[in-house]
């Protein structure tokens, strides 16, 4: 189990660049930009849901540790975690997706990157 740290300064070129983003004559482009950015958003905040469940679940073994007789619902945290497991895995495939459909929008928009 691990956690996963991030924050919104990873993702600041689109906030601070959405009058350039409008001004891109392809509008394909300029979806991709925004479904992309919006889905790094997403991904975060899913990764923020499950460093919750991982806290919790922490914070509830250490104090059963110290009050054995205590029984904090450990087992649906546990639950809840293995089923945010799959929810997970299945925002990294969106994310690949979008991100990968972001660069073949970039490939097509400027057709002379990938002689560069």
């Amino acid at each position: 189990m691990k956690r996963f740290e991030l924050t919104q300064e990873y993702f600041i070129v689109y906030p601070n660049n959405t009058e350039i983003v409008g001004q891109t004559d392809d509008p394909e482009l300029c979806k991709a930009i925004i479904d992309a950015y919006n889905m790094m958003n997403y991904t975060k905040d899913t990764l923020g849901v499950n460093n919750w469940y991982l806290d919790t679940l922490l914070d509830s073994k250490v104090q059963r540790s110290s009050h054995p007789f205590l029984n904090l619902g450990a087992g649906a945290t546990e639950r809840g975690l293995l089923e945010h497991a799959a929810k997970l895995k299945a925002v990294n495939v969106k994310l690949k997706d979008s991100v990968g459909h972001l660069f073949r929008r970039i490939d097509q928009y400027l057709p002379n990157s990938s002689k560069a």
